[in-house]
């Protein structure tokens, strides 16, 4: 049976730009029940259910594709056999935490690819523990799998990768780096934090930083390494020594997370769409593109760390054999 109803309006005083139905004729809205629901039997072909209507807003995750146009956004086409065997191009959902992946009806799950500094929405069945998702958020206390939004309770928590402390704020952790089942090695988790641990500074145990993550080295000194979505949250590197040198740090890759861990000059101030001719004139320390047309660039979580989203998008692309969440010109 179908699981969609019509309806159909008489327009009586114009309509908008995104309107082309003519005065005095039906306009013809296709009910749904099922969120996100992408073609038959919600809506049909080629129409998702978006608030209880079927509209034309591109494909879902997961979806075969050729280019980001073919997408929902913000999802975009990516190429898939380099994280899965024999995998293609499709639509690519990348999340922050398992939050982002749409309603739990969809039974998508946030998981990271190895070493990618990336995370993306994929199918909670293909993974371990292999149940549908839930609705209790990361960090909160869970008896079984089913109940977590991230499809995973570990150790009497629901476990989920983040980004940022606010991915975690819910259930009162923090987001630091530890061992979970979420990937083959340790990365950015939803945890209870120590109170007394630092943000920054010199470290000789995990313990010592308030990110988990004492592996941040330079000249020798070991210091505490911080998440980060875009450069512009990672603050100067301070030695706790008078006179030495303040560093300035970008985001960058550090044991295949995305961390507050690259040394940039301090006169590096480029925001991400700013041309450039050399990495030092970048704030990320990463000019991208070829010939006369390179740009600043910057790891990203998503659309809004890039800056100006009408120009620029957060895609999953490799360079040098490397993948990572990266702004790139639209």
């Amino acid at each position: 049976m179908s699981r969609y109803r019509v309806s159909a309006l008489f327009v009586s005083i114009g309509c908008a730009s995104a309107c082309s139905v003519l005065l005095g004729e039906p306009l013809v809205l296709i009910h749904c029940e099922a969120e996100d629901g992408f073609g038959a039997p919600s809506c049909l072909e080629g129409d998702t259910c978006v608030a209880g209507t079927c509209r034309t807003v591109g494909r879902p995750p997961l979806a075969a594709c050729d280019t980001d146009a073919d997408c929902r956004v913000p999802a975009g086409c990516v190429e898939t056999s380099s994280f899965v065997p024999g995998g293609q191009k499709q639509c690519i959902l990348t999340c922050r935490s398992s939050e982002d992946c749409l309603s739990p009806s969809q039974g998508l799950v946030c998981r990271p690819l190895e070493l990618a500094a990336t995370a993306v929405c994929w199918p909670a069945g293909a993974l371990p523990p292999r149940v549908a998702p839930g609705t209790v958020p990361a960090g909160a206390a869970c008896v079984s799998s089913g109940e977590c939004r991230s499809g995973l309770c570990h150790e009497t928590r629901c476990t989920d990768v983040c980004s940022r402390d606010e991915d975690c704020a819910q259930s009162g952790t923090v987001c630091r780096v530890a061992a979970t089942p979420l990937g083959a090695s340790p990365g950015w988790t939803c945890a209870p934090g120590s109170a007394d641990s630092a943000r920054a500074g010199r470290c000789k145990l995990a313990t010592d930083c308030h990110s988990g993550a004492c592996s941040l080295t330079i000249e020798g000194q070991t210091y505490c390494a911080a998440s980060c979505c875009s450069s512009r949250e990672c603050g100067p590197l301070l030695s706790g020594a008078t006179g030495e040198p303040t560093l300035q740090l970008a985001c960058s890759k550090l044991n295949g997370l995305r961390a507050c861990a690259r040394v940039v000059p301090a006169s590096a101030s480029g925001v991400v769409g700013q041309a450039c001719a050399s990495d030092d004139e970048c704030r990320s320390g990463s000019c991208f593109g070829e010939g006369t047309s390179r740009y600043c660039s910057d790891l990203c979580c998503d659309d809004a760390s890039c800056g100006d989203v009408k120009r620029f998008a957060c895609r999953s692309i490799a360079i040098g054999g490397s993948w990572a969440l990266r702004c790139v010109a639209k």
